[in-house]
């Protein structure tokens, strides 16, 4: 990736430095993991377009079906079935 000179700092630079440490790599990996629910949820929740009205009732919508996509995961690294790779 090419750098950018900004007010005479290349841009680069924290992206050089950011890679190198641990951190980078769990907020890669926790970055992922709830990007990963959020499409689960848009797709198989079908949250994209919501079958509801009103504050109480999509609340209530989101929160069953990150319920939901939880049960799915747990089961998944517990071992009791092999859930579905999306």
């Amino acid at each position: 990736m090419g750098c950018i000179k900004v007010f005479k700092v290349p841009r680069c630079f924290f992206e050089e430095f950011a890679a190198g440490s641990p951190q980078h790599g769990f907020g890669r990996t926790a970055r992922k993991r709830i990007e990963q629910a959020f499409g689960w949820v848009k797709t198989i929740g079908d949250l994209r377009k919501l079958p509801v009205v009103g504050l109480a009732t999509v609340r209530a919508w989101a929160t069953w079906n990150f319920a939901a996509y939880n049960l799915i995961r747990i089961g998944g690294i517990g071992g009791w079935w092999n859930p579905s790779p999306t």
